[in-house]
């Protein structure tokens, strides 16, 4: 079954309300392990649980949660299967008595208790060796590990690439597959041709994506995901690449800088073209083109597409660092054409820190364009 990421999360809530395990399969760096977690994230919050990323706590507040109160908690652990090895799953056995009896790993041990609750994730299931995917079997199949039982109030996801991604990946066995949900997680879209948000860009507006990787994205939808397994370059664009390349390049203008670390992450092919559309930007005032809307038309028609996303790059960036500019804004939208225009709205109520909507009807220009535009951005 392929799924989009809207999808997912829908069939991981009703997982973890029926404790059906699901499976997860899909393309490297589409976004896999961050839906799993943001679902755990959601329901913590909808049970008004402390979210407990095991991963992250210390061996002191680990230890804590042997005796602690569970009920309020909701524990979300991140195991990378293809790290492990089965005594890291199963335990060791003890042989100081006449008898050899297994003693859990102190995660287990955790899990072991009745009240607890949450989601484990086998990140890199396919990737495991396959004694370490057995002993995952025994623990997703029924509950238990070794012979600890686990809390009832435990879901179990899986993740892992498809099997034509990667020349190192085990096929899982049918009796597995038929004991869980098996999906394939579909690579994002940069725009949802539906506008029902399920798509890359309303997500990046929403995660504060630097506005000029939005702009170039949608211009060139196609390079937000190139995956060749046989390409023996170690960088390739993902929507996991441009998230990362966000960061590095927040507050970075210098182009040289801002090529090499898209060429880093990306490969040197997209950086090129990447940096080359930043270089768009210098052609333009865009505090000039705000005060002066009319000035757009000189970039209209459809060999100038490049222009105007570069343009709307420029406008949002620049809303964020300073609000005041959105009856300008507003003013350039009555010259731009219509998909621009609606472009550009969507990535500053996006990328708003505030409440967009009762700034946006206050404003002058609203009263010109607001019935071309209200159903879709307030």
């Amino acid at each position: 079954m392929e799924v989009r990421h809207s999808q997912l999360k829908n069939l991981l809530l009703r997982g973890y309300e029926t404790k059906v395990p699901v499976d997860i399969k899909g393309a490297p760096g589409i976004g896999k392990s961050e839906i799993v977690k943001e679902v755990a994230e959601r329901i913590a919050e909808s049970e008004k649980k402390d979210f407990i990323f095991w991963n992250e706590i210390n061996q002191e507040e680990k230890h804590k949660m042997l005796s602690v109160d569970l009920s309020k908690v909701f524990f979300f652990i991140d195991i990378r299967l293809a790290q492990f090895d089965q005594t890291d799953l199963k335990g060791f056995p003890n042989t100081k008595m006449d008898y050899a009896q297994w003693v859990p790993t102190l995660m287990f041990k955790v899990l072991s208790r009745p009240e607890a609750t949450g989601m484990v994730f086998f990140d890199e299931m396919n990737l495991a060796a396959p004694s370490v995917t057995a002993t995952a079997y025994q623990i997703v199949n029924d509950h238990q590990v070794g012979e600890t039982p686990i809390s009832k109030g435990m879901f179990f996801v899986s993740a892992g690439n498809r099997l034509e991604d990667t020349n190192n990946a085990f096929e899982d066995p049918a009796p597995l597959n038929n004991r869980r949900a098996n999906v394939v997680l579909l690579q994002p879209q940069v725009r949802d041709a539906d506008n029902k948000g399920d798509d890359w860009t309303t997500w990046a507006t929403e995660n504060n994506v630097d506005p000029r990787e939005i702009a170039y994205l949608n211009w060139k939808e196609s390079n937000l995901f190139k995956y060749d397994i046989e390409s023996k370059d170690a960088s390739f664009p993902t929507p996991r690449t441009w998230t990362k390349l966000s960061k590095m390049i927040e507050g970075v203008n210098d182009l040289k800088n801002l090529r090499a670390y898209a060429g880093a992450l990306l490969g040197e092919g997209i950086a090129r073209e990447f940096v080359g559309f930043l270089k768009l930007k210098e052609k333009v005032n865009i505090r000039n083109l705000l005060k002066n809307p009319k000035l757009i038309k000189k970039y209209s028609g459809g060999e100038n597409i490049d222009v105007k996303y570069s343009i709307i790059a420029g406008v949002a960036e620049l809303y964020v660092k300073d609000q005041k500019i959105l009856n300008d804004a507003l003013g350039l939208c009555k010259h731009l054409e219509p998909e621009f225009s609606m472009f550009m709205l969507k990535m500053m109520k996006g990328m708003a820190k505030g409440e967009f909507s009762s700034k946006l009807v206050k404003c002058k220009n609203w009263k010109g364009i607001a019935q071309d535009f209200a159903k879709y951005v307030l």
